[in-house]
């Protein structure tokens, strides 16, 4: 399967009519979108076309998918359809999937579902380029892309981060249920259930066992009677405890989960009482940084007054001082170098310049003005004797110490800013707290409970082993008195038969499934070496729940890596999905929207040579420019998200519009 293009029309953000175009050749295809614009909505349209189902968020309502502008602008009692097309081609045949919901605008102003209005339909073209709808379109997309794996193929790299900091447990659960599924694992898992117990009286040992109990009653033997009248009753025991101890095993597996999930979510978070304690602390430092700010105030203003005297004067001295300096400098630049005052003096007693022009009283005037730039009369002259005058205030205080006190107010100033910005920090992160106060005391809540069924768990299993002991000691007196019923001693037979039957379905099971964790395990580690640059160790249990570590065992990874493990499970799943017999050699898509804003440019680059190897069409959804890291050879379509300001009506146009 390999989609050529989807369509789209009031689907949640999206509520104008668009359709994207993806390459099919090989290239991959990208569609770029910032936070909130709408990729995650993006991506759920491709199984909602397909399967009819959304997983968005817990506070988006699953079945409220049409665009909130049209809805608003409704009139009353009107509809609209939310609509949906995928054009794909499979096995050299092109198909369009269809789909469409209803939805009515009552008089009171509320939307609803109108069920009767949905439809679902997928057009198949002919050889003869004619197209006809496809009967049973539901089953043509399980044949084609079955709904369990749907999850792989269309890949949300952020929910599994999200899961794998969790350590993993829904995407383990969604993983083994799939592959046991495609691998038919479940055809042994039905056979144990068939097989059953001998106390079930539904199963094929419990109807066995129970045919034989009635035969020994038949020979009115006193004491087989009785035997059996006491198995037939610890084994009604035996059901009860073993039924009870089932549903506390998975209570107290929910519980240690919830307790995990707890203890990750208050580690990663400070509660309320150590913000406020954080935020108070801060508050403290900034009102002893305003005590602090007063009292250097208050020590420049008793140093001031001290000084004030010879600060006056030197504030006086320093401004005459670049007065005067400005005329000396004027003085300078106006005498010609080179010029004395004997010489202009001599000038003056003359009618002619040494240069043979006639001196006019204009001439004369102006060596007058020359004459009054040389001492005793000159601004240089003043300004030097100025200057050793001023020199006697010179030393009576310390600049740099006053300076200080200037720098130190700075310095508190900021601390002060700083304080206060920590405390906004604070304030925010108080509104958005999920009150971990009260995580703490659901985590000790969880805790009593599942001590509680802990217990319980405890104490059945002792009665679950009294009762199969005494049956056990039953049975083999019952056995010795069977040796004179051969028909009694023939269906114990049976019974060991059906016994070892069930041994050897249990045995290969646990080989299958070990033999696929193992294969999947091993492309995950090649995948995890490649792409992550530190050096980590995987490990896939055989309920193939993911765990990565290091050489402590310890199982803490940064954003980074949580990413690049997102992705080697990704493409490690797809290596192991078609090597099966039911998809090997057919072609699928992987709609991936992934966290690449979370690793490096050397990762993004090793993540996008990858995955073209591992599925033959690549549709990427990223918030980072990704096409400058490709050759431009292997880039494919490129869309961009573009939305209003409130993120809640969007277009996706093509071409890169991030400039």
């Amino acid at each position: 399967m390999k989609i050529q293009k989807i369509s789209y029309l009031n689907f949640r953000n999206y509520g104008k009519r668009g359709e994207v175009k993806f390459d099919d050749s090989g290239k991959i295809s990208l569609v770029y979108g910032e936070n909130g614009e709408g990729k995650t909505t993006f991506h759920q349209l491709f199984q909602w076309v397909l399967y009819g189902k959304v997983n968005f968020n817990q506070t988006t309502i699953p079945t409220k998918l049409y665009n909130l502008r049209v809805g608003k602008n409704l009139p009353l009692e009107r509809g609209l359809m939310v609509v949906g097309e995928i054009a794909f081609e499979h096995d050299d045949v092109n198909y369009l999937a269809h789909r469409e919901w209803g939805y009515y605008k009552n008089s009171s102003g509320d939307i609803q579902r109108r069920t009767a209005s949905d439809s679902f339909y997928i057009m198949k073209q002919l050889p003869s380029n004619d197209w006809r709808k496809v009967d049973r379109p539901d089953d043509l997309v399980e044949q084609i892309l079955p709904k369990g794996l749907s999850p792989y193929f269309f890949f949300d790299g952020e929910t599994m981060i999200a899961d794998l900091k969790m350590r993993g447990s829904e995407s383990a659960k969604m993983l083994n249920a799939a592959l046991t599924n495609l691998f038919d694992l479940a055809a042994y898992q039905n056979a144990l259930v068939d097989i059953g117990k001998s106390n079930a009286t539904t199963t094929v040992l419990g109807k066995l066992n129970a045919e034989k109990n009635r035969i020994i009653r038949q020979t009115g033997n006193a004491d087989a009677a009785q035997h059996e009248r006491a198995i037939r009753r610890l084994n009604s025991e035996l059901e009860r405890y073993e039924d009870e101890k089932e549903k506390t095993d998975k209570e107290v597996k929910e519980l240690e989960e919830r307790i995990s999930r707890l203890s990750e979510m208050i580690g990663s978070s400070r509660s309320n009482r150590k913000l406020e304690a954080d935020r108070a602390a801060w508050k403290r430092a900034a009102e002893n940084a305003e005590k602090d700010i007063a009292r250097i105030r208050l020590e420049f203003g008793k140093e001031i007054e001290r000084n004030y005297a010879f600060l006056l004067i030197d504030a006086v001295v320093k401004d005459a001082e670049n007065r005067m300096l400005l005329k000396v400098q004027k003085e300078e630049k106006d005498v010609i170098p080179g010029l004395t005052k004997a010489l202009l003096k001599s000038l003056l007693e003359q009618d002619e310049c040494v240069c043979g022009n006639h001196l006019d009283e204009a001439a004369k005037n102006r060596i007058r003005e020359w004459m009054s730039y040389f001492p005793p009369a000159s601004y240089k002259s003043t300004y030097d004797k100025f200057k050793q005058q001023a020199a006697r205030h010179a030393g009576h205080f310390d600049e740099e110490e006053l300076s200080d006190y200037m720098a130190r107010i700075f310095r508190k100033h900021n601390e002060i800013r700083n304080a206060e910005k920590k405390i906004e920090e604070i304030d925010e992160e108080l509104k958005e707290n999920d009150s971990i106060d009260e995580l703490v005391e659901e985590r000790s809540d969880k805790e009593r409970k599942r001590d509680e069924a802990l217990r319980r768990r405890d104490d059945l299993a002792g009665k679950i082993k009294h009762n199969e002991n005494q049956i056990g000691l039953r049975e083999a007196k019952l056995k010795a008195l069977d040796k004179s019923n051969g028909k009694a001693e023939k269906i114990a037979e049976q019974i060991a038969l059906v016994e070892r039957v069930r041994d050897m379905i249990i045995a290969e099971k646990q080989e299958k499934t070990v033999e696929y964790s193992k294969s999947l395990e091993e492309e995950i580690q090649n995948l995890v070496d490649t792409m992550m640059t530190t050096k980590r160790r995987v490990e896939l249990n055989e309920d193939f729940q993911l765990r990565v570590l290091d050489s402590y065992d310890d199982e803490s990874k940064s954003e980074g890596q949580f990413a690049a493990v997102s992705f080697a499970y990704i493409s490690a799943i797809l290596k192991v999905l078609k090597s099966h017999d039911r998809l090997k050699g057919k072609e699928y898509p992987l709609v991936l929207d992934g966290p690449f804003s979370k690793i490096d440019e050397r990762q993004r680059k090793n993540i996008l040579e990858i995955l073209p190897q591992y599925a033959d069409q690549v549709i990427i959804l990223s918030k980072e420019p990704l096409h400058d890291l490709l050759d431009p050879a292997d880039v494919g379509n490129i869309y961009t998200i573009t939305s209003n300001d409130e993120r809640n009506d969007a277009e996706i146009k093509e071409g890169y519009l991030w400039r």
